[in-house]
């Protein structure tokens, strides 16, 4: 089989192929009775598979995330760091969720013959904040009560997620780098990118004395929003700190 899944334990499991070989076989799979569905979200290197599984196999979306082993730890170690929290704050029967770990692995592709480093995570599947609150099905007093929830759960995150050992961004710096590599319509001329960066000196100056908290990246594509009106928060890559003004800012 491409895929093989084994049990290490009642609560965790190991997924050992890379994202392309679980999509394969999901397809092959597919072909036969249309039960499951394999997808890449949009234009990023996490593969989603996502479950339609008549049989009452998995109800769960899977994600398996491609990158250096450091980082991808690094994620894990947030996540689980948040889930002991969160369940020491709200039990079990919590409205506030996260992407549930099983496994870190490498593996080499048989084409390229290079060797990578997978995350693999399971969440349960519903739209996400952006498709809420750009969509015409649901009222906006509801959108409003679903964005109240999401804020309400980043300030838990800022509040309760550890911040040491973790460096401060400098956002100056990261605007640098974007403008060197804003090449799409040519090379900007040195003068405009000193201009744009004088005029958002204002912005990183506001910043001076703010509190400092984990940047949870919580743009609407970060949040995950059930049927039942629960918040999984996802995506927690980032190791680094930033103004809690900054972080609500994505929203």
């Amino acid at each position: 089989y491409i895929v093989r899944c084994c049990s290490k334990s009642p609560r965790e499991y190991v997924l050992e192929a890379s994202g392309k070989y679980i999509e394969k076989a999901f397809e092959i799979y597919s072909e036969k009775n249309h039960n499951w569905v394999a997808k890449q979200i949009g234009e990023t290197k996490n593969v989603v598979i996502k479950s339609k599984d008549n049989y009452g196999l998995f109800d769960d979306v899977f994600v398996l995330k491609k990158g250096d082993e450091a980082s991808l730890g690094r994620e894990r170690k947030n996540t689980e760091d948040l889930r002991e929290r969160l369940t020491r704050a709200f039990g079990e029967d919590r409205k506030y969720l996260v992407p549930r770990p099983h496994h870190i692995f490498e593996h080499q592709d048989k084409d390229s013959k290079l060797t990578r480093w997978y995350y693999a995570m399971s969440q349960k599947h519903g739209p996400t904040l952006e498709q809420i609150l750009k969509g015409s099905r649901i009222k906006d007093d509801e959108k409003t009560k679903i964005l109240e929830s999401v804020v309400d759960y980043l300030a838990f995150i800022h509040y309760n997620l550890p911040m040491g050992g973790k460096k401060v961004e400098n956002h100056l710096e990261k605007i640098k780098g974007k403008l060197e590599n804003l090449t799409e319509f040519g090379e900007i001329d040195s003068s405009i990118k000193d201009q744009l960066l004088d005029n958002y000196s204002p912005v990183i100056n506001s910043f001076i004395g703010a509190r400092l908290v984990f940047n949870k990246d919580a743009h609407p594509e970060n949040w995950v929003v059930l049927p039942n009106g629960n918040i999984v928060a996802i995506d927690f890559e980032k190791d680094e700190l930033v103004p809690a003004e900054f972080d609500l800012a994505n929203l």
